[in-house]
């Protein structure tokens, strides 16, 4: 799942063949570095992302000429860099070095246990439907595959309850609708933003895709990427909404809602620091003692969550 960012940056990249100013040498720069990004996400062999392309591509064919347009560069840097991770796997190859895990393998390969992990998170969700487990209880239940299970939407519904995982579901289905909407509207009124606007969209799009089979929306780096792309796009989007006067309003609008975000996070950062930091270190030589050495889930310092010393 971490090599999910690849075909996001690359969706990024192609930007540069979509805006009239940029040059020939960036131009140049930009296909090299969506060649070589296609071939390390094929030579990862994360199929989620393959299936993520593969959407995002289908969808993108059908969003006018700019839409046509991205969808060709892509699939002329897929087969690309198809061709560059070949070669790099026979120039591997000649040399008398022995290749193992080839992304053709990855193909016919099993769901890595992602059944056993979805039949959990249904079981909660029927166990608690209202509220669910709690955030992150996921990792509370003990499993011998993964912390998370690898689809957003059924770790939501397990951990905050089914009429939470609807309207998280409504919201999202609005927000892809918005952002289609828009893209179209600045494709037609020939807006300098809309290459930008719409690479941040199939950006987004793919990583909302690749959710359904990853965990991408858990993991702390492809998190830091999802809300870089995420505020990037939030930013484009209201620069071009309705003048300076729109944005104004915007802004004083979100004002009141900026700063209680700030107060919580302050508050959530003195709580964690004053309280739970000392906790922490005590059970992480708990977890020593006791010999264990792999963490669960492993960005958790103490072990399994709401078990503290066992």
């Amino acid at each position: 799942m971490r090599w999910a960012i690849f075909f996001d940056i690359s969706a990024l990249v192609v930007y540069y063949f979509l805006s009239p100013s940029v040059g020939g040498i960036e131009k140049n720069i930009s296909w090299f570095v969506v060649v070589f990004l296609w071939a390390l996400t094929i030579a990862s062999g994360t199929r989620g992302t393959w299936m993520a392309m593969a959407v995002v591509m289908g969808c993108a064919f059908f969003m006018g000429a700019m839409g046509r347009k991205w969808f060709f560069l892509q699939f002329l840097g897929s087969l690309s860099g198809m061709l560059l991770y070949k070669v790099f796997v026979w120039g591997i190859s000649s040399m008398g070095f022995e290749v193992l895990h080839l992304a053709g393998d990855r193909i016919s390969a099993t769901m890595s246990s992602r059944g056993v992990l979805w039949g959990q998170a249904i079981l909660m969700m029927q166990k608690k439907p209202i509220l669910g487990f709690g955030p992150m209880h996921f990792a509370n239940i003990p499993n011998s595959y993964a912390a998370h299970p690898h689809q957003s939407l059924l770790q939501w519904v397990s951990e905050w309850g089914v009429p939470s995982a609807i309207l998280m579901a409504m919201m999202v289905i609005f927000s892809i609708y918005s952002m289609v909407k828009h893209s179209k509207i600045l494709i037609k009124e020939n807006d300098p933003n809309a290459p930008l606007y719409f690479c941040l969209s199939t950006a987004l799009f793919s990583s909302l895709v690749q959710s359904q089979v990853d965990g991408v929306f858990v993991i702390p780096y492809t998190q830091f990427w999802i809300v870089l792309i995420l505020g990037w796009l939030i930013s484009v989007h209201f620069q071009t909404v309705g003048g300076k006067n729109n944005q104004s309003k915007y802004f004083k609008i979100h004002v009141f809602w900026i700063h209680g975000i700030l107060f919580a996070v302050v508050l959530m950062l003195f709580s964690v620091f004053i309280y739970e930091a000392p906790r922490t270190y005590a059970g992480y030589n708990l977890l020593l003692e006791s010999g264990m050495k792999r963490y669960e889930p492993r960005f958790w310092l103490h072990g399994v969550i709401g078990q503290s010393g066992k």
